[in-house]
């Protein structure tokens, strides 16, 4: 290791760009697949010990090259420069300062595996601390400043890294690829399982030995966790495997933490901390190390359960919700320096809301700002000023230093500047209208260069995912809505039922109903659209991804009112889908039980309703999509084909649920873009 080169370049100060920055909604030219790509994510926020400087993670796609990269970086907040922090590998994540902020614990794959490195902020080079065949991730300093919690995924009956070793590398060298299954769940997402868990170890943050702290555990870290202020225990998320496709139930425990060497002690059993049997997760403790703050759920298996704020005393007690009033999902939060108040984050009309709350509950939430979709929070010491990424659906993500007292905003990153230097970005409209039962309904329209609303414009209709997700006032990466307004479409972003951000009621009502309010509440926003004389009937077209590429097959068999339809990863026959999924608490809540107890699926498959397909449409779909499985869109384009409705299928064996692959995306692009020009030109 001693042959690699300090890596930490200082960048000219983003405060010399903001100079020349060009306003994204000036005149220029519309936007293209090319600018899209160059957009940066930035994610993993977190403040340096000291408060002067946050570490970030930025992510962002390559033609040229057909991947995706990530590097961590560091921001010093009082004059904006910059220092990337590298060991030259191509992912890079997961910063975490150590406790005296002169170095970072990082992830780098530049070795075959992704290892935990460190490295220093006054030109030391990079030194490798893992070294494991699993891999390493989600690195956490201790308060010592001398060791490191990570984890990795091992099979539990392991105990050192070369039985791990082994056990890999014989299943690679098999010739034999056939797998023996005898439960549920297989595969997940996008890939097989395995038989490996997720543990949480603990190592010298000078490299050697690392030690298992949860040796034999079958069920292992789900998701995240946290360390208590004197470094003795670790609280962390956990579901029980058995029958984990059935239930929505994860728990938070607690083990103790035991260093490498210290042979006299060996890690203890993990303790449970909570007994809900819905969700509990993201533990976040106080800075007395009193009070640990989570995120629960009320109903056992509805995943889309309100999200509450969730505070349980360590040392023995119920739990408190201290904004128990707060009818939206909590999706950030954190703690005060004297840990009797929290700040949280809330989804609220397609916006994050930022609110503080007293810990025991006796006041209100208190707002301290919103309009914009505000993601990986920090509070600064001064109690009053906020790091964070925002965003908004006419203003790529940057960094924003945010003081609530008095209302300011400054811009401390430029990231995205040059990405949209030239481009007019449609402008954007809030909408609403009464939709099904006279409820109102929100969404969004955006307005690209050469529309009016005085003119009947041709119409795009995108439909979110989830179903309980939402449009939000965002400038997304991948599913960018300027972008599908560029060619000159009104593009119309509808919130319908089951949307989150308006209410728990207002997201249930799509339960055992997802073709009946939802597509309601989105007709009516078109007719509204129409009756606005924003957009010409006669040149419209719909589609959307996952429960959005579902509503564009609903579509197909309840109206011939639309030019064209795409469907992207969408659910075509209920029925099937069941079968090929996994997540199985997530139908048989939506549907009301299996496809054999209840007509629901039946009654929303659009397969039922195939003789009424006239409305030409593209099918799209990738091969390691196990959620929503291939044979979706096979049944679809087979039907539409037999039909002789006019349709087009763009299968990637190479992609999953998403389009990752930077030339896939560009494919992608090209054949919505292409069809929808098909059916809308003038």
């Amino acid at each position: 290791m001693s042959n690699w080169q300090p890596r930490l370049l200082r960048v000219v100060s983003a405060a010399l760009v903001l100079l020349c920055a060009v306003p994204c909604l000036a005149e220029g030219r519309a936007m293209t697949f090319e600018d899209m790509i160059k957009l940066k994510e930035i994610k993993s926020l977190t403040l340096s010990p000291d408060a002067k400087s946050v570490a970030f993670v930025l992510t962002g796609r390559n033609l040229d090259t057909n991947n995706s990269y990530s590097s961590v970086w560091v921001l010093e907040l009082a004059n904006r420069q910059l220092v990337h922090i590298t060991a030259d590998g191509n992912h890079e994540s997961s910063p975490s300062w150590s406790p005296d902020g002169h170095q970072i614990a990082f992830v780098s794959d530049k070795t075959k595996k992704s290892q935990i490195f460190r490295a220093g902020l006054l030109g030391e080079p990079p030194v490798q601390v893992t070294d494991l065949t699993t891999g390493a991730s989600n690195p956490r300093w201790l308060p010592d400043g001398e060791h490191i919690i990570f984890t990795s995924r091992v099979f539990p009956d392991c105990q050192i890294d070369l039985c791990n070793g082994e056990r890999l590398a014989n299943e690679e060298n098999n010739p034999i690829k056939a797998r023996v299954i005898d439960k549920l769940m297989y595969r997940h997402w996008d890939h097989w399982r395995d038989g490996r868990f997720s543990h949480l170890f603990v190592t010298s943050a000078d490299g050697g030995d690392a030690l298992d702290l949860m040796p034999g555990n079958k069920w292992g870290v789900t998701g995240e966790f946290d360390i208590d202020p004197k470094g003795k225990w670790i609280v962390f998320t956990t579901k029980n495997p058995e029958q984990e496709e059935r239930h929505t139930n994860q728990d938070l425990y607690l083990v103790q933490v035991v260093m490498p060497g210290q042979t006299e002690k060996t890690p203890g059993a993990p303790a449970q901390l909570t007994r809900n049997p819905a969700y509990d997760g993201g533990p976040v403790i106080s800075p007395t190390g009193e009070w640990l703050a989570y995120r629960s759920q009320a109903r056992p298996g509805y995943e889309s359960d309100r999200l509450r704020l969730t505070l349980l005393p360590l040392g023995g007690g119920k739990p408190v919700y201290p904004a128990e009033g707060m009818d939206r999902w909590v999706v950030d939060y954190g703690w005060y320096p004297f840990s009797n108040e929290l700040w949280f984050a809330v989804l609220d009309r397609g916006s994050v809301a930022v609110y503080k709350v007293d810990a025991k509950g006796k006041n209100g939430p208190q707002q301290l700002f919103a309009d914009a979709y505000n993601t990986d929070i920090n509070l600064l010491p001064d109690g009053k000023s906020f790091v964070c990424v925002s965003q908004k659906l006419t203003k790529p993500a940057e960094i924003f230093k945010i003081n609530t007292d008095p209302k300011e905003r400054k811009q401390m990153t430029t990231f995205n500047e040059a990405a949209m230097r030239g481009v007019q970005l449609a402008e954007v409209e809030e909408v609403w209208w009464k939709g099904a039962g006279g409820a109102l309904v929100h969404g969004y329209v955006l307005f690209p260069k050469g529309t009016f609303r005085g003119k009947k414009n041709p119409l795009l209709v995108l439909i979110h995912g989830g179903p309980q997700g939402m449009w939000s006032d965002r400038h997304h990466p991948r599913w960018n809505p300027q972008l599908f307004a560029a060619p000159g479409y009104v593009t119309f972003l509808p919130n319908p039922r089951g949307s989150v951000g308006y209410g728990q009621r207002f997201t249930d009502e799509i339960n055992k109903d997802w073709g009946g309010k939802p597509y309601e509440d989105i007709m009516k926003g078109v007719d509204h659209l129409i009756k606005e004389g924003w957009v010409d009937p006669d040149r419209m077209c719909a589609g959307g991804g996952s429960y959005g590429g579902y509503m564009a097959n609903w579509i197909l068999g309840n109206t011939d009112r639309f030019k064209c339809l795409f469907s992207h990863a969408g659910v075509y026959d209920l029925r099937s889908k069941y079968g090929s999924t996994e997540e199985l608490w997530f139908p048989e809540w939506e549907f009301g039980g299996t496809p054999w107890d209840s007509e629901q699926y039946e009654k929303w498959s659009p397969s039922r309703l195939a003789k009424n397909f006239k409305t030409p449409m593209l099918v799209i779909h990738g091969a390691h999509d196990y959620r929503v499985a291939e044979n979706q869109a096979f049944q679809l384009f087979t039907t539409l084909q037999r039909l002789g409705v006019p349709s087009r299928f763009l299968y990637f064996p190479d992609e999953t649920h998403f389009v990752w692959k930077p030339l896939n995306s560009q494919l992608w692009h090209q054949e919505v873009h292409g069809w929808l020009r098909k059916y809308l030109a003038q």
